[in-house]
């Protein structure tokens, strides 16, 4: 399957680590541990929702994909949900 989906962020200058996550749809690259744990943990979730919704990466407009971002980051960073739409 083609990758669909990057999450990047910079890399951790001060450990000299750049820190890479292959996921079904795509791949999570840089940033601190912490940074890069909460990417992926949003990366997983986006997936799972999709496919409990029977859909796949591109599938999803640009509009639905930021949404589910909003809502899945929302919900790893412990803010609830997210005031996005999901389409």
């Amino acid at each position: 399957m083609e990758k669909q989906i990057v999450g990047m962020a910079p890399v951790d200058t001060k450990e000299g680590v750049l820190r890479i996550t292959e996921t079904p749809s795509g791949v999570v690259t840089g940033g601190t541990a912490p940074q890069h744990e909460r990417m992926t943990e949003v990366m997983v979730r986006v997936e799972e929702g999709l496919a409990r919704s029977g859909k796949s990466v591109n599938q999803c407009s640009p509009a639905e994909l930021a949404d589910r971002v909003a809502e899945a980051d929302a919900r790893v960073s412990g803010r609830g949900e997210s005031k996005r739409t999901i389409h």
